[in-house]
């Protein structure tokens, strides 16, 4: 569909395969993207399908660009402080996985698996101007990839619901998120089409919620410790999943936190006569979803 979409319209494009991308990969991506906003008088638009943050963060072709210099010698890179892009071209993001919302956030991880480190880039030039979501382009998505992306998604949607930055944008956004995602993630799983869908379209209503609400501690600590250890890398939807009911009970410590957390449970028909007993159902349900995606609970089940 996107093919002959782009062939009709005549526009530059690419395609880039990836499984285990290294920065070789995402220099020859970057270089591409540098000739296609240099090269034409008029605006064109480039087509980039994206790739799932089980492997790298979101919108890593556009930000490699711009982060490289940084990477390479190894010093701090200011949030928010792009060069101005949309000089020559429009950015367009197909997203090929149901979780990272790659297509509507201005957020970016690039992994250097080398040292171990995972760079985090945010900035609004890194957000696509069209964002087009089509299922199909998960039909055949692996179902270890439907569970970490799955699960991603709802650390996002309840991320931003309980962030400090919450508001009455973004929480319509996050409650339909986490609804569509306990509706549909089991059977997206089991290879439902129609439920995988539905979570194609989750995914992208809890990118728009975190893009503006932002996230928490475990992304923090995801991202951290992606790429760390020595026993291997930790996908980044997987690291959300084991440490997503823990965060939850350290969080709830905090009553405005315990609020949101309880409003998130209550909404979504969980048990639970106090905002305790609804607490406790939230990090259940998750403990439930883990299992049935065959999640490991802790770092150790995983391997580390």
């Amino acid at each position: 569909m996107q093919s002959e979409l782009l062939q009709s319209k005549q526009l530059p494009f690419f395609t880039h395969g990836v499984s285990s991308p290294n920065l070789c990969e995402l220099i020859g991506a970057a270089s591409f993207l540098a000739l296609c906003t240099a090269s034409s008088s008029d605006f064109t638009t480039l087509f980039i399908p994206t790739i799932s943050s089980t492997f790298f963060g979101p919108n890593a072709y556009a930000a490699t660009r711009f982060a490289f210099p940084s990477i390479l010698t190894n010093t701090p890179f200011s949030p928010f402080n792009f060069p101005e892009l949309r000089q020559k071209a429009k950015f367009c993001a197909i997203p090929s996985t149901s979780g990272t919302a790659t297509e509507v956030t201005a957020f970016s991880v690039i992994t250097n698996y080398q040292t171990g480190v995972k760079y985090p880039l945010a900035d609004f030039n890194i957000t696509p101007d069209v964002a087009i979501v089509d299922p199909d382009l998960v039909a055949g998505l692996p179902v270890k990839q439907v569970a970490y992306t799955g699960m991603d998604a709802l650390t996002h949607a309840i991320e931003a619901y309980v962030s400090t930055l919450n508001g009455p944008f973004t929480d319509p956004l996050a409650l339909q998120a986490i609804e569509m995602v306990l509706d549909y993630l089991p059977a997206s799983y089991n290879c439902n089409m129609d439920a995988r869908e539905q979570m194609h379209y989750a995914q992208c209503l809890a990118g728009m919620a975190f893009s503006n609400a932002l996230l928490g501690i475990v992304h923090s600590m995801a991202h951290k410790t992606g790429a760390a250890f020595s026993t291997g890398h930790i996908p980044h939807g997987c690291a959300n999943a084991i440490y997503l009911p823990y965060v939850i009970q350290y969080n709830a410590k905090d009553s405005v936190a315990a609020k949101r957390y309880a409003e998130i449970a209550r909404r979504m028909g969980l048990e639970g006569n106090s905002e305790k007993a609804l607490i406790n159902s939230l990090v259940a349900k998750i403990d439930e979803f883990n299992a049935k995606l065959n999640i490991p609970k802790t770092l150790k089940d995983f391997g580390i």
